[in-house]
C-alpha cells in the first residue's frame, strides 16, 4: 500500500512509473545502461537488504542516484554519510514528489526502485516538460 502511494505521488509530479515487487525485479530493470537516474528505496529492503542492493547498484550503474526512505535516524544518518539523499518517515506524498523533482529536475529519467517495506517500485520517469518526450508524441 505504501509503495502504491509513493508511486502515485511520483506520477503526480509528472513522472511515469513502473513497479516491481522485488529487489531482483528492480535490478533487472537497472541492467539497461543509461535508463535509470534515481532509485527510491526503503531503508529496510526485504530479501536482498538495502546495503547489498545499493552496493550492486553503485558498482553496475555508478551514475544512478539514490533516495532512501526510512524511519530509523541512525540508518538514515548512515545513508546520508554514504552520499544518498534521505527522506524520513512519516512523510507527505507532496514531500516525496518534491524530493524526486529536486533530485531529477524536470528532465527525463528513470526512477527504479521505491521499496517500501514489502516491495520495490521501479519508476520509468519522464517529465511532462521534457522536449524529447513532446517530440515523440
Amino acid at each position: 500500500m505504501v509503495r502504491a502511494l509513493c508511486a502515485r505521488a511520483i506520477r503526480g509530479a509528472g513522472f511515469a512509473v513502473l513497479e516491481t515487487p522485488t529487489a531482483g525485479g528492480a535490478l533487472a530493470l537497472l541492467r539497461t545502461p543509461g535508463v535509470v537516474d534515481l532509485v527510491v528505496i526503503d531503508s529496510f529492503l526485504p530479501g536482498t537488504g538495502t546495503q547489498p542492493f545499493v552496493e550492486e547498484l553503485a558498482r553496475d550503474q555508478p551514475h544512478v542516484r539514490v533516495l532512501e526512505i526510512g524511519g530509523d535516524p541512525w540508518t538514515l544518518a548512515a545513508a546520508t554519510a554514504a552520499g544518498r539523499a534521505v527522506l524520513a518517515k512519516p512523510f507527505y506524498p507532496d514531500t516525496l514528489a518534491a524530493m524526486v523533482r529536486g533530485i531529477l529536475g524536470s528532465g527525463p529519467g528513470l526512477l527504479p526502485a521505491s521499496s517500501v517495506r514489502r516491495g520495490l517500485t521501479a519508476h520509468r520517469a519522464r517529465s511532462r516538460h521534457d522536449p524529447e518526450r513532446a517530440s515523440n508524441r
